[in-house]
């Protein structure tokens, strides 16, 4: 595999290491939450940040992602892009309290309305964050990407859960939201030396490539928030607020997984875009590595919730528990589309994303609205994951003409996997069972933590095996032990390590 695919890898690997740190913060902050309020609170910060979802369509031109793909970018786009979000986010923030009492209205919550005040603080200052954090992307250099981003998570979840404690109400979500935007704009001065000024001498150059990225930003924002105004509106805020969380859960693999993934794949398939043959073996580098970690989270988070939810976040969650057996399956499912995406988009097929997010919202719509009035939250999650059910084959079937792939190229990547994965889900499944006929609480924390850590013992060494079998071949597997192998040569090389003089 060429040094830049390889890099890409890497870059990934590392990322989704500090995701975990950063996403230990907000799961944390998460489950405190839960059992400091109630689902009706979560419900009402939906139902405003799905005006949001609407009105972040104004930021839709993505200018971060023109600087990134551009890559003889100018001291006169960075300013130009800067002035442009300035304009952008500022709109938003007025449109927002314009729309704060409409809002309020049609969702028949009156406490929507200065929720939405509040939010607007911090969009207004999302505005200003400094330009010059996207050459973190453009370079490569993705560590200070994402200490900037656990930066602001763990402020962000500190405020939330002190604000919870003291209020028990709704204004702890909005405080952590709100903190979040308003600290990464002052912090994004600190850690890059950039210093924006005022310009739009590069506009035309930028809108031009942005154009089609507004397009495909409505679209994202209209199938990101579909089940917030569907669900809201149909069958009100307690709903809303079991199917987002447990959206929430069930869409790990896509949150904390393909986001930090991303920003390493995307600088290098611009990079790339020009070579098929490159771009084919980055692309099914960072699939391959995707199966191995996406695969058994999403099936992890199916078999256990039960115990999880009982442990976690107490009885009066229950609701969730279907919701998120029915979305596991939908957050791998959307995590292997998601890379697609990033693929035609940085190798110039922008287009080819539009159709696909058309024929994505055909399905989508319809299946949301009879789901919800089917089955209400539960059925609102069936109707998600028959759209992602439809999606997956037809864009990975469009993802062969790219990168001159076979079908056999991509059972390669998945089918150890995928028997490992089921290894996994027999054996927590046996083992729960167990548990319920000698008389334990499976739903206790210390049966929880060992279903956990049988899982993963399991998972681990079933792909491991598998790999052995089939003649150690490239892959995800061969990286990640290459990689963990350098990590222990460099720290026993170090003085005072493993490998260093004693005395």
């Amino acid at each position: 595999m060429p040094s830049l695919g390889k890099k890409m890898a890497k870059g990934a690997a590392w990322m989704v290491l500090f995701k975990l740190v950063e996403r230990s913060l907000g799961l944390i902050s998460t489950l405190v939450l839960a059992r400091l309020l109630v689902p009706a609170d979560f419900g009402i910060v939906a139902m405003a940040t799905s005006v949001i979802a609407v009105l972040e369509l104004l930021s839709g031109f993505s200018f971060d992602i023109a600087l990134i793909q551009k890559q003889d970018a100018e001291r006169r786009h960075y300013d130009t892009a800067w002035t442009l979000n300035i304009l952008t986010w500022g709109a938003m923030a007025v449109l927002m309290i314009a729309a704060a009492a409409p809002m309020a209205a049609f969702y028949r919550e009156p406490r929507v309305e200065h929720v939405l005040y509040a939010l607007a603080i911090g969009i207004f200052a999302t505005g200003f964050e400094n330009i010059g954090i996207v050459a973190f992307r453009k370079e490569l250099t993705l560590n200070k990407d994402f200490y900037f981003l656990v930066t602001k998570k763990f402020v962000a979840a500190a405020t939330g859960i002190a604000v919870a404690l003291i209020f028990r109400s709704y204004w702890a979500l909005v405080a952590g939201m709100v903190t979040s935007r308003v600290l990464g704009a002052a912090l994004s001065y600190f850690v890059h030396p950039f210093r924006p000024r005022f310009s739009l001498a590069g506009a035309r150059e930028l809108l031009h490539f942005s154009r089609w990225l507004f397009v495909l930003s409505v679209q994202g924002a209209v199938i990101s928030r579909a089940a917030d105004f569907i669900v809201g509106r149909i069958a009100g805020p307690t709903a809303l607020g079991v199917y987002n969380l447990g959206q929430e859960i069930s869409n790990l693999p896509t949150t904390e997984l393909v986001q930090p993934i991303s920003r390493a794949l995307f600088p290098g398939y611009a990079r790339m875009a020009h070579d098929q043959g490159e771009l084919r073996r980055g692309f099914l580098s960072v699939v391959s590595l995707l199966a191995l970690l996406a695969v058994p989270a999403a099936a992890g988070i199916a078999v256990l919730a039960n115990p999880l939810v009982n442990v976690l976040l107490g009885r009066k969650w229950l609701d969730v528990i279907p919701v998120i057996g029915v979305l596991a399956p939908y957050g791998l499912l959307m995590a292997l589309y998601t890379t697609a995406m990033h693929l035609f988009i940085a190798s110039g097929r922008a287009k080819t994303v539009t159709w696909l997010a058309m024929i994505q919202l055909a399905v989508l719509l319809p299946g949301l609205v009879l789901g919800v009035r089917w089955g209400g939250a539960v059925g609102a999650a069936y109707g998600a994951l028959a759209t992602a059910s439809v999606m997956v084959p037809v864009t990975y079937a469009w993802t062969l003409r790219v990168i001159g792939a076979r079908v056999n190229d991509y059972a390669r990547l998945f089918w150890r996997p995928l028997l490992g994965a089921a290894a996994m889900t027999a054996c927590v499944t046996l083992w729960i069972r167990w548990l319920d006929a000698a008389g334990f609480d499976a739903a206790h924390l210390i049966a929880a933590l060992t279903s956990v850590c049988l899982g993963a013992a399991v998972y681990g060494l079933s792909v491991l095996l598998l790999w052995r079998l089939a003649g150690m071949p490239s892959g995800a597997e061969s990286d990640l032990l290459a990689m963990a192998r350098a990590k222990l040569r460099s720290a026993a090389a170090e003085p005072g390590g493993a490998g260093g003089d004693a005395g």
